[in-house]
Parts: C-alpha cells; sequence; structure tokens
C-alpha cells in the first residue's frame, strides 16, 4: 500500500496474468482497506506506563503544513474536479462490461476459505470463460499471429521465388478505386483510436487529479481537521493528549496548580462541614448510647427507668443529617471533593494512563496514512508520476497515432500513383504495357515497416486490456466494502477479524469506509474495551465514567441545591425543630419508668395504693408516669408526648397526705418516709423508688462524651472563636491529620461520665453547639460558593473536562468515506481504470487499422510487383536489345 514510486508497480501490474493478478491485488487492495479501519483499533494492548516517543514530530507538523499548501494547489479547480467525479458515475458498468457483467472475482472470494482455494478457484471459474479471454487475451494472440505473418511474408519483399501464386493480374480503376477506399477507412479507424486515445489518456489523468486532490484533503483533515465533516485533526488530538498526559503528570502544572489553590481556598467549608457534622453525630450517639437511653446503677443493677426523649429526637437528628448532607452547602463539598480527588496523585496517574493509551491506534492511524499518503504530500514522486504518466501516454500515443498516419499517407500516395495510366510503348504496344515502379515501392514500404506499429499497439493494448480484468474486479469488490463483506473474504485474503478486534474493524469499515452509519460517526462510539465484567465499553463511556461523569455530577447538584446559597441552615425545617426540641425541654423530664416496672408485681402495692397515686389527677398520678426531674414539666414540640411529665415533688406531695416523707436524700428533691412500720406494703416501696431517683440524680453512670484538641485537652465547639482578619477559627476541636498543603480534619472523641444534672445541660447545650457549627457552616458557604461554583468548574472545563470532551466530540470519521468515496473509486476505480481501458482500447484499434492499412498495401504491391516482373520478361524477350528505350536495362 505505501508504494513510494508508483509508476513500476503500474507497468508490472499491465504484465499480470488475469487470475494471479486478481488474488495478489484483490489481496493487497482490500487488506489496505482493512488496514484503515485496524488502524483506527490497534495499540490497546500496549502498556500504559512504559515510555513513549512524542504523539507529534516536526515531520508530522511539516507535513500538515505541505498538505495544505498541496491541496491549495491540487484542489484549486474544485468546479472542474465535481464535474469529473459526476463523470465517472458510469464507470461502474464499465467495470461490469469487462467482467462479463459480474464479478466472479468477489463471488470466489466469498466462496473460498483460505488465500490458496481462492487462487484455485480463481483458476477454475475463469478458463471456461471464453468471452472474456477473447475480449481480453485476443489483441496478444493477434499480435504475434501478425508477428509470425509478418516474417513469413517479408521475405517476398526481397525475394521472387518466396512469392507463391505469381501471375499477372488485370485490375481496372474500379479496383483501384476500392483499395482507396479501403485505405479512407483504415483512415477513419485511425482517427477514431486517436479521439479515443486521447478521451482515454484525459479520464486517466483527470482520475489521477481527483486521486492527488483527495489525497491531499485527506491528508491536510487527518492531520489538521475540518469543519465539514467536523473532525478535531489528529495532530490537535495528539497534542491535547500530549498536554493533558504532562499537565496530568507534572505537580507543578498549570491544570494542577490553578486547581490545587482552588481547593485549597475553600478548604474552611469542608473544616465547618466536617465539625457540623461530628457535632451531629456525637449527640446521636449520646442519644444511642445505652448508659444514657436505659441508664443503670454503677453496681450494675437495673434501674427500670428509660430516656424517652432520647427516642424522640432519634428522627429529628436523622433529618438533621439529611439536610446537612443534601443541601446547597453538602453539594459544594461534594464538588469540591470531586475535584480534590480527580487532581490527586493516584487518580491523576489512572487517568494520565488512560490519557497516554488512548492515542496509541490514533498514532497507529496516523503512521499509516503519512505512510501511505505522504509521499504524493511530501515529495515530489507523484507528481513525477503523473508527469510520467502524462508524458508516457501522449508520447506513445503521438508515435503510434503518427506512425499510423505516415503509413496511411504512404500508402494513399501509393494508390494515388496506381491510378495513373501505365507507361505504354507506342511501338510494342500489343507487346506489352510497362507499368510504372514507384507505387509498388510505396507499397512494399508501407507493408514492410508497419510491423513497428502493429505490433506494439495490439501488445501493449492487449496487456492492458488483461489488466483491466483484475483492476475491474478489486474495484467493484472495494465499491461494495462494508462490515458484512470484509467478514464473508476475510477467510479468502487471509485476514483474521474474529473477536473483539474483527468487530471493530467491521464496524469502521461499515461507519467509516463505507458509510452506513450516522452522516458523520465518531471513532470514540467505536472502539471499545472490555470492563472487569467482560462487557463492552466504548472509549467515550470509558472516559466519561471515569473523568466527566462524576464532575458533570458534582456541579449538577451544586446546580440543583443552589436555592440553598444563602447557607442558612439553622432556618431550615429539621434543623430548627431539633435544637427547638433540645432547648425546650429538660431531658431528665423525660427519665421515666419503663413498662416493665409498670407490670413488675413488686411494685403493684406502690402503683395500686390511693396513698402513693391518684387516680382523679389529670393526667392520673403514680410512680409509673413520674419522671426523675424534681418538677413537673410539660412536653414542648414532642410528637407523642402531649401529657404531664410528673415530677419527684408532686409523688412526694401527694404521699404527705397519707405519712410524712421528711426524710431528704443528699440535699435533692428525694425524700423518704423515716419508718414504715405503722404502714402498708406501698410505703417500704415507695421508699426504694425514691432510692431508684437518688441514684438516677445522684450518680455518674451517664456518658457525657466530649471532644479533644491536638493537645488532648478537652474541648467544647460552642467555645470557637473566630478571628476577623484571618478567617479562621481557634478551640474548634478540628484536627488536621494530613499537611498544610492538603489538611484532612478529624475529631477525636473523650469518653466521658456525668451526673443527671449534668447530662442535662450537656444536652440543653447541644442546641448551641449545632447552632454554632451551623453558623460557621453558613459563612463558609457564603464566603466559598462562587469559587466552588464558578471558578473551580471554570477551572475544570477549562483544564480537563472541556479538551476530553473535544477530543470525545471531534474525533469523527466521516471524512474517510468521503476520501474513500472521491479518491479510491470515483478517481481511481471509476475515472482512471475506465480511461486506461479506453487508452487500450485505442490502441488496440490502432493497431487493426494499421493491419488494415497494411493488408491493402500488401495486396496493392504484389499485383503491381507481379505484374511489372511477369511483363518485364515478355518485354525483354519480344523487344531487340537496340530498339529498347534507353534505361530498360
Amino acid at each position: 500500500a505505501g508504494f513510494s514510486n508508483p509508476a513500476p508497480h503500474f507497468f508490472i501490474l499491465c504484465e499480470t496474468a488475469p487470475t494471479a493478478a486478481a488474488a495478489s491485488t484483490m489481496r493487497r487492495q482490500m487488506t489496505l482497506v482493512a488496514g484503515i479501519a485496524l488502524s483506527a483499533v490497534t495499540g490497546f494492548a500496549a502498556a500504559t506506563g512504559s515510555d513513549t516517543p512524542a504523539m507529534i514530530t516536526a515531520e508530522d507538523v511539516a507535513l500538515a503544513e505541505k498538505a495544505a499548501e498541496k491541496k491549495e494547489a491540487y484542489c484549486a479547480d474544485s468546479a472542474g474536479i465535481d464535474m469529473v467525479v459526476e463523470g465517472g458515475k458510469d464507470g461502474r458498468e464499465t467495470l461490469l462490461d469487462v467482467l462479463g457483467g459480474d464479478n466472479f472475482v468477489l463471488d470466489d472470494l466469498k466462496a473460498s476459505s483460505s488465500p490458496e482455494e481462492f487462487s484455485e478457484k480463481l483458476n477454475e471459474n475463469a478458463a471456461p470463460d471464453v468471452a472474456m479471454v477473447l475480449t481480453s487475451g485476443l489483441p496478444i494472440i493477434l499480435s504475434f499471429f501478425v508477428l509470425i505473418c509478418w516474417c513469413s511474408c517479408c521475405w517476398s519483399a526481397c525475394c521472387r521465388c518466396c512469392r507463391c501464386c505469381e501471375k499477372r493480374r488485370k485490375v481496372g480503376c474500379m479496383c483501384k478505386s476500392l483499395f482507396g477506399l479501403c485505405i479512407i477507412a483504415g483512415l477513419a479507424l485511425i482517427i477514431y483510436s486517436l479521439m479515443l486515445s486521447f478521451g482515454g489518456h484525459s479520464k486517466f489523468v483527470d482520475g489521477l487529479h481527483v486521486i492527488s486532490c483527495s489525497s491531499a484533503e485527506m491528508i491536510s483533515t487527518s492531520l489538521s481537521g475540518s469543519e465539514d465533516p467536523r473532525f478535531i485533526g489528529l495532530l490537535p488530538v495528539l497534542e491535547t493528549f500530549d498536554n493533558l498526559s504532562s499537565n496530568l503528570r507534572n505537580n507543578e502544572s498549570s491544570l494542577v496548580r490553578d486547581l490545587e489553590g482552588l481547593v485549597r481556598e475553600t478548604d474552611t467549608i469542608v473544616s465547618a462541614t466536617v465539625l457540623s457534622t461530628e457535632v451531629l453525630a456525637l449527640f446521636a450517639d449520646m442519644m444511642a448510647e445505652p448508659a444514657n437511653l436505659n441508664p443503670g446503677s454503677s453496681a450494675g443493677r437495673d434501674l427500670q427507668h428509660r430516656c424517652t426523649l432520647c427516642e424522640h429526637l432519634n428522627e429529628p437528628l436523622l433529618d438533621a443529617k439529611d439536610t446537612l448532607s443534601s443541601g446547597f452547602q453538602a453539594a459544594l463539598v461534594d464538588a469540591r471533593a470531586e475535584v480534590d480527588k480527580q487532581i490527586g496523585w493516584e487518580r491523576r496517574s489512572d487517568l494520565a494512563d488512560q490519557v497516554d493509551a488512548a492515542p496509541e491506534p490514533l498514532k497507529e492511524l496516523k503512521e499509516q496514512l503519512t505512510t501511505v499518503f505522504g509521499p504524493i504530500i511530501d515529495s515530489d514522486g507523484f507528481e513525477q508520476f503523473k508527469s510520467h504518466t502524462d508524458t508516457s501516454l501522449i508520447v506513445l500515443a503521438s508515435v503510434l497515432s503518427g506512425s499510423a498516419f505516415i503509413y496511411w499517407l504512404v500508402s494513399i500516395v501509393s494508390c494515388c500513383c496506381w491510378l495513373l495510366p501505365p507507361k505504354r510503348s507506342d511501338e510494342f504496344a500489343e507487346v506489352v504495357t510497362l507499368h510504372r515502379r514507384p507505387p509498388a515501392w510505396c507499397s512494399l514500404c508501407g507493408w514492410y515497416c508497419s510491423i513497428c506499429c502493429i505490433w506494439p499497439a495490439l501488445f501493449v493494448g492487449g496487456l492492458c486490456l488483461v489488466a483491466t480484468v483484475p483492476l475491474s474486479a478489486v474495484c467493484l469488490t472495494l465499491d461494495a466494502v462494508d462490515g458484512d463483506l470484509l467478514d464473508q473474504i476475510s477467510p479468502g485474503l487471509g485476514l483474521n477479524i474474529t473477536g473483539d478486534q474483527g468487530d471493530q474493524i467491521k464496524a469502521i469499515a461499515d461507519n467509516c469506509i463505507a458509510g452506513n452509519g450516522p452522516e458523520n460517526p465518531n471513532l470514540m462510539d467505536l472502539i471499545f474495551v472490555r470492563n472487569e465484567t467482560g462487557d463492552k465499553v466504548t472509549l467515550r463511556e470509558q472516559f466519561e465514567r471515569t473523568a466527566l461523569a462524576p464532575i458533570d455530577a458534582a456541579f449538577e447538584r451544586v446546580d440543583a441545591a443552589e436555592g440553598g446559597s444563602s447557607g442558612d441552615l439553622k432556618s431550615t425545617p429539621a434543623m430548627a425543630k431539633l435544637t427547638a426540641m433540645v432547648s425546650s425541654n429538660d431531658i431528665d423530664a423525660f427519665i421515666l419508668p419503663t413498662s416493665a416496672f409498670g407490670s413488675d408485681t413488686s411494685w403493684q402495692a406502690l402503683l395500686t395504693s390511693p396513698s402513693t397515686s391518684d387516680t382523679a389527677m389529670v393526667p392520673p398520678l403514680s410512680a409509673k408516669v413520674t419522671s426523675t426531674k424534681c418538677a413537673d414539666r410539660r412536653p414542648v414540640g414532642v410528637d407523642g408526648a402531649d401529657g404531664m411529665l410528673y415530677g419527684i415533688e408532686t409523688l412526694r406531695d401527694h404521699v404527705d397526705e397519707t405519712f410524712s416523707a421528711t426524710l431528704q436524700l443528699g440535699g435533692t428533691c428525694v425524700y423518704q418516709v423515716p419508718d414504715c412500720a405503722a404502714h402498708g406494703p406501698e410505703c417500704s416501696q415507695f421508699n426504694d423508688f425514691m432510692e431508684i431517683k437518688y441514684d438516677l440524680l445522684m450518680e455518674r453512670f451517664y456518658r457525657c462524651d466530649v471532644l479533644e484538641d491536638e493537645a488532648g485537652r478537652e474541648c467544647d465547639p460552642k467555645d470557637m472563636v473566630l478571628d476577623p482578619n484571618s478567617g479562621t477559627y481557634s478551640s474548634d476541636c478540628l484536627i488536621n491529620q494530613g499537611s498544610l498543603e492538603r489538611p484532612t480534619w478529624v475529631v477525636r472523641r473523650r469518653q466521658k461520665n456525668c451526673t443527671l444534672s449534668e447530662f442535662a445541660e450537656y444536652i440543653t447545650q447541644m442546641a448551641t453547639r449545632i447552632n454554632v457549627t451551623l453558623d460557621r457552616v453558613g459563612e463558609s458557604v457564603n464566603r466559598t460558593a462562587t469559587t466552588i461554583s464558578v471558578r473551580m468548574r471554570s477551572a475544570m472545563e477549562y483544564h480537563l473536562v472541556g479538551p476530553l470532551e473535544s477530543l470525545l466530540d471531534g474525533l469523527s470519521c466521516g471524512f474517510i468515506a468521503n476520501f474513500y468515496q472521491r479518491a479510491v473509486l470515483d478517481g481511481f476505480c471509476f475515472t482512471s481504470v475506465p480511461g486506461f481501458l479506453q487508452l487500450a482500447q485505442a490502441l488496440v484499434i490502432m493497431g487493426i487499422a494499421v493491419l488494415w492499412v497494411a493488408s491493402v498495401d500488401y495486396i496493392m504491391w504484389r499485383v503491381q510487383v507481379d505484374n511489372i516482373h511477369l511483363e518485364m520478361e515478355v518485354y525483354l524477350v519480344s523487344v531487340p536489345s537496340k530498339k529498347r528505350p534507353s534505361g530498360t536495362e
């Protein structure tokens, strides 16, 4: 396919037998077609981490510039080229006529399972086709037949004994005129062949012009791109890949530097979100902590109490977490995190490996194109070939036509002289009529020298007719190329297009060569790889999934949540409800006896005696509804808790009406009855119940876990302080486990036990902690929203997303189908090959015309020379020497 000098191969093709040429040429040309497709899918097996040479060389750039210049030069007459292409539409029928109306070569190729079987079938099927053999091979046979006849007859020119059937022939003026008409008819054939040859030459050269223009367009478009059809160009593609790979691998590149600067600039929203999230997590964990949910004594005794507010806070805490993780602030954090992940070394390295691997088939395609079509652009080889072909064909046609016309002139002069009256001797007129000798010698010169024109015209024309058979077969096959045809003929050509690579070759042949797919198909949609599950993934899908989709999804969430861009999370319903429940309710009022306590028989006297319960109260007073708070409290904003929560003091006051509870325990609101001997079992059970209340109030078995700073000191987020000058916070309990350049914020907890009063204060202050951290989140959102949603997105678009999308959208292959149709089919197959056929036919017709005139010359010469010799013999016998005219000796 990569002929640097096409001329020798052109003439070799003319000298090739039809069957062998069809097989070898078909394999060569179809391998080129498959190679164009194959070059687009090879290269993926290369190691992505290996060092590779520069994707673009100085020679590539120079070739692209020269291709643009040659395109302007070769395609200057675009209207004329379009006329040539349009005029070659009937070339397909011409090629079919050469093959007898059926492309038997393609049929044999489809039916073959190997190149050897293809060659055998060609030999078997081509031999019986007598019409095709006669059409293409008869001129060659005739040339040798004429040569043999000439070699046999040439002796008669100088040796009278070699002339058979010598006798005197009387030829009248009418007969001589017929000879003249025959010579004039030969002139008509010569003129027709001359016109045919110049027409064929014009077609052949026009086809070369189309090929040169289309090849220049192909190289220019392939390397530099085009707008219609849209193709970004291999050099811009490879340059973009090269730059992108360098930017991804270089820690000091503008991509890394710009994006890392924006990531560092927006770190405040991450630290604020981490702190707020950890405070909510700490709150939720404390509400689910068994020591707080089901308090037990330090001795492991079950105190039969449960924190009902802890249960009621579960759903508001989940809603608050959802609000924090799904709002505008969360979308900003996710977008920033995705960008940070993309520019991290591991992800950048993986993406750089993909970027390095992706252009391998494109580099292969560039090498294929520059190897095949580069000589047409980069050197004067194709120009020399066109010039050589143009000159050679003109010289060949001119020499043969000139020779034929000279032969015709000699013949017509000889005939005209023959028409003149013969030379007479009045004295001996009755004895002899002396014929003029010059016409005979003119005829002799004409037929004797005509072999120099007849044999080359018939032989070369016949060879070229033979060459049109494989050329026609190849062209008609190329015209029918698509994925299905490649699948059918690949065994006969020895091509392996099975498996994934074969599927891609056939898809490219269908879409990029035959043009059976979309108007301008994209290579990134046709080339695919296998993922870890074995499914096909196109290159477009691979890049979009690994690089583009996560970024797009992150910023789409930012757009969707932009309504909350103020960052005022405190005013959201979930956060407002949570903080209101915590600040408006005392958690000790919600530490109530469990249901098991109410069904425990050991407390029946306490629960049923009028002395320790009052059913008239609303709701009814009893120990099982008495909280661990001293005073009564009514729930505020707690779903499912609408009734009064009676305190310890209310139960004690009711007991005092029957027996005095005057024994205060530890300065608390818990009192016991000093002496229960005079009272029933409800008194001792009351004292036991009060002892449980005392334990709940005074023992340190509650969990009030706190945060620590980097020095391990106890730290509370509600005490953090904002420095208005630097915009940083102190005493915020955040610990950086990363570096100053890439911080990783975490919190560290410390387990801490507390009493009920400390626990109640701890929970009440949770509202303050939440609000303070949410204020910090809001402040960071206001500070970083524009940086993330606008500047960071723009930087990603400029450095990564834009180049990748440009590559994915610009790697189309519609221009290949245009080139294939114009250069290979319209230019070469349907214009140059029919022109070549027309030239061959012109040569054959010219040879036959000269043969016709030479035959007439030979007949005229024999008639005249036989008459001259025989009459001279009569003259010499009949006329005495002394009476002969001078010079007759």
